[in-house]
């Protein structure tokens, strides 16, 4: 019985450990690095400037999907909404799919 005591007291402490650190890991996830052996890579963009015409211009970026997107409404003002809402020939083509 007294050992069960020791083995939950330790298994206790673990966790005591785990849940103070994770407060910092949580705020700053990069913190805490990549397992070993491994790189964190960032992310490479190739990003339309006109969501409606095939073919147009990119725009080369990198970080997370939230990065380009903020970074495309502040160089495009209304970027976002032009990707977010289908254009004429989408509605076509869904139209033409249906039947």
């Amino acid at each position: 019985m007294f050992s069960f005591a020791i083995h939950v007291c330790s298994v206790l402490l673990a966790l005591s450990g785990l849940v103070h650190g994770l407060p910092g890991i949580l705020e700053d996830p990069e913190a805490a690095g990549p397992p070993s052996g491994y790189s964190i890579v960032p992310i490479e963009w190739d990003v339309p400037i006109d969501l409606n015409t095939p073919g147009s211009a990119t725009v080369h970026l990198s970080g997370t999907i939230q990065d380009v997107v903020a970074r495309m409404e502040e160089d495009y003002p209304g970027w976002n909404k032009t990707f977010s809402q289908p254009d004429e020939h989408y509605d076509a083509l869904r139209q033409h799919i249906r039947h």
